[in-house]
């Protein structure tokens, strides 16, 4: 083959590219099988606030000991045959176990045929399971891990909905997680139990509640937001304050316990100052609101927000005070955290109130009930890929596009077995949208490489990118033949110097595919080997084994052909919006250096250069390892012929001046020096701007500057206003000023990856004018485009669990004052 010219490919793709077609040059269309009707919607839920008459529910309150339970099964008849409704419970548990159930429907024959809602380990989980056995396969499982401390003693409402697209789980006013499972009443197959308190299975009675259900209702009707909040409990303020006064004993012992909420609405500020805690003429604790910052003070230390709060002021703040730690919400969202000496809030005896109305609550509201009460509107989730669904173990790595035509194109790994990373058995897939997200086709799998588990031949790590010239979507993503992965990848780029891939096989000898498929020795002797476009070896006619099985297989087939075991890139593209897809080709060879280990993308988004020197070029974000093995660096890759051919730019570790000497990213050393996954934005005429993941002591953003269209970089340096807990970041131009862009990032370790932030810059990426919280939870990576309605598409990631997609309204951000989160 021709070096840099001729390209290795995979198999054509009908549904599922099954391997690679290894010795195809040209670009062979593909007739992919067009996805199985249904859609999958996004569309607002009903905002009816009529409450519809229940089929079930509570005449009263239901006490319950932790050995009680309540008996329901005399009403299974009226809700055995629904497929889709709510369920509303509202409870306080009067004991912290660990699992505690709140209803279950359940075959008490059987081990695992149940639906249960139950509180594990303080938060809300849901399962619907219908095996014979001890043990099965879920239908739905849904685990609202970031709503937590339930089991705390006071009132809280949760509530599942079923509506034939996700199940979703709402704890007090709010939606907390969604699933694609689906499950519910008439999933099981022989009910014969509905309890209150506990489940029910040949194992007994188990997982008993202690405590009080106050309403149990379930419905035929999926119930809206609207609908929901109206029957959720809401914590009672036991004060509300607009004037300087004496505190009453009741809410000067509670804020003397040290374990409080304080909830202000400024109405008309005439100073600075919201409120202050006080002792006598002395302030204990205050929180006030300058032009530039959001202020709580206490204990001789304080927490200060930067914002332009003087221009958009919140219309709420809260602040839950938790012995030291007190944490701020602006309209409904983190703002931040921090440690203040609480010492002096016994001494507590009065409140000063300038220009705002305060309520006090008894305890330490969560995020979800501090939304409700203040009426914050949450943006929606959709559940496109999680655990379980088309039978995976797992979703990651979420890209996104949306083409010229109004397609959106949802990528992600399909990971088979578990979550891991390679070596592992991931597929890449992807779902569309025709109408901006409101629906969702089907799974379509566009690349299934052989083996299973570990030993696997993988694709992970996409991004998709579209020639606005042509039309044409072109994907990018790593591959690694069965038993390899970033760990564990060999040095070298697998080809020869000559272009053409090498092969290991009996003995000593090393031998290299030509395009025509047949096999020589690097001597150049023909041998009795060929390769099918698949990857399956034949020798003198009889199967042997795959070129992607992993090499251990040797011992089984001691004459087989294997690719040898480092990272290699593919590309494949489609010509009509995602339908169908080209077979994928090796693409590796001209980027890739011989003394590199892994090479892989920055996942998520990549560009098209539209103006300038270099309009029309195609740019994806790398990474890559030295010949260490040690210290990573960024890149990109870009193309001037609509992906046909790739090259490979320098790094900003390239000639970085690095404690007192110059380094490059072949022979850096010191493994803080590594630049990873990276997000690449164009931020004027000329200029492209490189947000990395890094490990820079610092724990700070890494930003480089490219003005030759990625060819070069400027060092890197490291902002100081957003933080960069080593997970993938994400950045897109937001309007006509290729300088504003939004950025979007996991900020904070909980200790798990989490606080998913959106910012604004207004000079690409120079001074940030906007930042919010948009998950203070599980959040890990994402990828953004701007919708036409003026919405934020945002692709997400909570770790572990699966990949959701959400419209954030712009507004939602531009109309926000923070400028920092903390």
């Amino acid at each position: 083959m021709q070096t840099n010219k001729k390209h290795l490919s995979l198999r054509t793709v009908t549904a599922v590219t099954t391997a690679c077609a290894l010795f195809t040059s040209v670009w062979l269309p593909a007739q992919a099988e067009q996805p199985t009707p249904g859609s999958y919607s996004l569309s607002e839920m009903a905002t009816d606030v009529r409450t519809p008459d229940p089929l079930v529910s509570l005449e009263q309150p239901v006490d319950l000991s932790g050995s009680a339970t309540h008996d329901l099964s005399d009403q299974l008849s009226k809700v055995t045959s629904l497929s889709r409704g709510s369920v509303v419970v509202s409870f306080k548990t009067n004991a912290n176990a660990k699992a505690a159930t709140l209803f279950s429907v359940s075959d008490s024959t059987a081990g695992a045929r149940n639906m249960s809602l139950t509180i594990n380990s303080g938060h809300l989980y849901w399962e619907v399971r219908d095996s014979q056995g001890n043990s099965g396969p879920y239908i739905s499982q849904a685990d609202a891990e970031d709503a937590h401390s339930l089991n705390d003693g006071h009132w809280h409402t949760a509530v599942v909905t079923v509506d034939g697209v996700n199940t979703g789980l709402w704890v007090d006013g709010q939606q907390m997680f969604t699933t694609t499972g689906l499950g519910f009443f008439d999933s099981l197959t022989h009910p014969d139990t509905f309890t209150l308190g506990a489940n029910v299975d040949n194992n007994g009675v188990e997982w008993l509640f202690d405590g009080t259900i106050r309403v149990f209702s379930v419905y035929d009707e999926v119930l809206g937001k609207a609908q929901i909040q109206r029957l959720t409990d809401k914590p009672d303020a036991v004060a509300v304050l607009s004037d300087d006064t004496t505190l009453d004993e009741p809410t000067q012992e509670i804020i003397h316990r040290k374990a409080f909420t304080a909830v202000a609405r400024p109405q008309q500020v005439s100073t600075p100052v919201i409120f202050r805690l006080m002792r006598g003429a002395t302030s204990v604790s205050e929180v006030e609101i300058t032009q530039s910052a959001l202020v709580v003070r206490q204990g001789g230390s304080s927490i200060s927000l930067d914002g332009d709060w003087g221009s958009y002021a919140p219309d709420s703040v809260a602040v839950t005070f938790d012995n030291n730690r007190v944490t701020v919400y602006a309209d409904g969202t983190y703002v931040g955290t921090g440690q203040l000496d609480a010492r002096s809030l016994p001494s507590v005896d009065g409140i000063e109130v300038s220009g705002a109305e305060v309520a006090i609550y008894g305890q330490v509201l969560s995020t979800p009930q501090i939304q409700t009460i203040v009426g914050y509107d949450k943006p929606k989730e959709l559940a496109l890929m999680d655990i379980g669904y088309n039978g995976a173990a797992s979703y990651r790595i979420p890209s996104l596009l949306l083409t010229q035509a109004g397609t959106l194109i949802a990528g992600a790994d399909q990971r088979v077995a578990d979550a891991h990373d390679s070596p592992n058995d991931i597929n890449l897939t992807i779902r569309r949208s025709t109408d901006f997200g409101q629906t969702w086709e089907p799974l379509q799998v566009l690349i299934d490489l052989p083996g299973d588990a570990r030993k696997a031949a993988s694709v992970i790590d996409s991004v998709f990118m579209e020639d606005k010239n042509t039309g044409r979507i072109v994907a990018v993503v790593d591959l690694f033949p069965g038993g390899v992965g970033q760990p564990n990848n060999a040095r070298g780029t697998g080809f020869d110097d000559q272009g053409r891939l090498k092969l290991d096989g009996p003995g000593d000898t090393s031998y290299h595919l030509n395009e025509e498929g047949t096999v020589e020795t690097d001597d150049g002797q023909i041998t009795g080997y060929t390769i099918d476009e698949d990857g399956t070896v034949f020798l003198d006619g009889v199967e042997l084994n795959s070129i992607y099985d992993a090499q251990s297989k040797s011992s089984e087939v001691p004459l087989g052909l294997f690719m040898q075991p480092t990272a290699y890139m593919v590309s494949l593209y489609s010509d009509d919006q995602g339908k169908t897809w080209s077979s994928p080709r090796l693409i590796s060879q001209m980027v890739k250096e011989p003394w590199m280990k892994f090479i892989g993308t920055g996942p998520g988004t990549a560009i098209q250069i539209d103006g300038g020197e270099h309009d029309g070029r195609l740019v994806v974000p790398v990474y890559f390892s030295n010949r260490t093995g040690r210290v990573y660096s960024s890149a990109v890759i870009y193309s001037d012929d609509g992906g046909e051919t790739w090259s490979r730019g320098s790094s900003p570790n390239d000639g970085r001046q690095w404690r007192g000497r110059i380094i490059d990213a072949e022979n850096a050393t010191n493994r803080l020096s590594s630049l990873h996954e990276s997000t690449v934005v164009q931020t004027g005429a000329n200029e492209l701007t490189l947000f990395m993941r890094n490990l820079n002591p610092g724990r700070k953003l890494g930003v480089a500057r490219s003005t030759d269209g990625g060819e070069t970089w400027s060092e890197p340096t490291f902002d100081d206003r957003v933080p960069e807990i080593f997970s993938q970041p994400n950045a897109i131009s937001f309007g006509d000023d290729m300088s504003t862009i939004l950025f979007a990032n996991a900020s904070a370790r909980l200790p798990f990856r989490g606080r998913g932030v959106i910012r604004m810059s207004p000079d690409g990426g120079r001074t940030w004018s906007h930042a919010r919280t948009f998950n203070d939870g599980h959040y890990v990576y994402q990828a953004m485009v701007m919708l036409p309605n003026g919405n934020i598409g945002l692709f997400w990631e909570r770790e572990w669990q699966g990949l959701y997609f959400s419209q954030v309204p712009v507004t939602w951000l531009t109309h926000y004052g923070a400028t920092e989160i903390h």
